[in-house]
């Protein structure tokens, strides 16, 4: 006997452990068991051997599904059109400067902002619940999580179940199935076995129809702090994102993830931003915490190299490091010298380095790094501003930078 799959159309979709007997098929409303003897016309029961039809691929692997935020947590708005979603999302408004950045915008001449700090940022209620995602194979199963199962052949039904507390969906004669924890891959042939010890000749559509939302915590030097509903697909940066990043004093460097207490990631967004490399980046759970750590030492690149910026630096690193963070030298830059500028040192004034210098000189936090240009356009040094020092009976000695004359 060959089976064919049906689609059911979306008004026989009914409320869940409710059951959709269709036209003609009475002696398969779920009471068809195998070894049973069905209700039918026919008074017989099918005594063929065993079999599942499992397609090839599932449909439930192409289908979008619906977001929905848990009911015993703060919500954001979650009323997103489609419409919404696909419109272009503006930048965020930047994050007051630093201290630090003001100086050396001053000391360059124009705006200069922390390595990262331009990222796109949606709001929290437009990141927290988009309309509808693909649910992909790996995705694991949560309670919560609504499917939405089809069953044609020996019995026909169109069911809309929801994950309990305990990871179990319920089908009406054949019982609780565990299903949390399952890879969505998985998913169908799960189920279908559980089916197949009641049920012969059957087919069966399995897809998730309702993604329960979960709530996380961002705490830390994020830029807006506080608890979030976001999808259960979301990972530690978009969670992140969605707190609109590291305020002016908060680290691009150390994202930590705590579950149950316990540190479970420490996400480096550098690994991204430089190398696009995401692999650390991890998956969230219900109740997490992602604390966003404090700013380690800075140090500001400018003139002649790929992108002018402040780039937050690892223990011990040099000055060649912090230029590699800028994106290396620009096609005319000097390759043979460059300048440094030790804001917290005993030495005044810009101090002149040879690249093999730069390769093994660490750098300080609050220096200024000035790569020098090959075509003569840099500013003069005699226009830069110099360190004096004031001592003595005056309100406020110590060491000041100043405008030549």
């Amino acid at each position: 006997m060959i089976l064919r799959r049906q689609r059911l159309p979306a008004r026989a979709l009914i409320p869940a452990l409710a059951l959709l007997v269709l036209p003609g098929t009475a002696a398969a409303q779920l009471s068809s068991p195998v070894g049973g003897q069905a209700q039918g016309a026919s008074g017989a029961a099918s005594t063929a051997a065993p079999s599942v039809a499992v397609p090839q691929t599932s449909v439930a692997q192409f289908q979008p599904a619906v977001i929905e935020a848990p009911t015993s947590a703060p919500q954001t708005d979650s009323s997103v059109s489609p419409q919404d979603d696909a419109a272009p999302r503006a930048r965020a408004k930047p994050v007051p400067p630093s201290e630090f950045e003001t100086y050396v915008s001053n000391l360059a001449g124009k705006p200069l902002h922390r390595f990262g700090a331009e990222l796109l940022t949606p709001d929290a209620g437009t990141f927290a619940a988009p309309p509808s995602v693909v649910v992909p194979g790996d995705y694991r199963l949560n309670p919560g999580d609504q499917l939405q199962l089809g069953l044609t052949g020996s019995v026909e039904a169109a069911l809309r179940l929801t994950v309990d507390n305990e990871g179990r969906i319920f089908v009406p004669r054949v019982g609780a199935i565990t299903v949390g924890g399952t890879r969505y891959a998985d998913l169908h042939d799960v189920i279908a076995r559980a089916v197949s010890r009641q049920y012969r000749q059957f087919v069966l559509d399995v897809m998730v129809a309702r993604l329960r939302g979960i709530t996380v915590y961002v705490t830390g030097f994020a830029r807006r702090p506080g608890s979030f509903t976001v999808s259960s697909l979301s990972t530690l940066v978009s969670a992140v994102m969605a707190a609109g990043g590291p305020s002016a004093g908060g680290s691009f460097r150390s994202l930590q993830l705590r579950r149950g207490g316990k540190l479970v990631s420490d996400f480096d967004l550098y690994d991204l931003l430089l190398k696009g490399d995401k692999t650390g980046d991890a998956t969230l759970e219900n109740g997490d915490v992602i604390f966003v750590a404090s700013a380690g030492d800075q140090v500001a690149v400018l003139g002649s190299v790929n992108q002018e910026a402040i780039f937050e630096l690892a223990p011990n690193q040099t000055i060649s490091d912090a230029i590699g963070y800028a994106g290396g030298t620009s096609t005319v830059a000097d390759q043979a010298r460059l300048l440094v500028l030790d804001t917290l040192g005993l030495k005044p004034g810009w101090q002149q380095l040879s690249t093999d210098q730069a390769r093994s000189t660490l750098a300080r936090r609050g220096a200024v790094v000035r790569v020098l240009s090959d075509l003569g356009i840099e500013r003069p040094l005699g226009t830069q501003p110099v360190l004096i020092t004031i001592s003595g009976e005056v309100a406020r000695p110590g060491r000041y930078y100043v405008k030549p004359g």
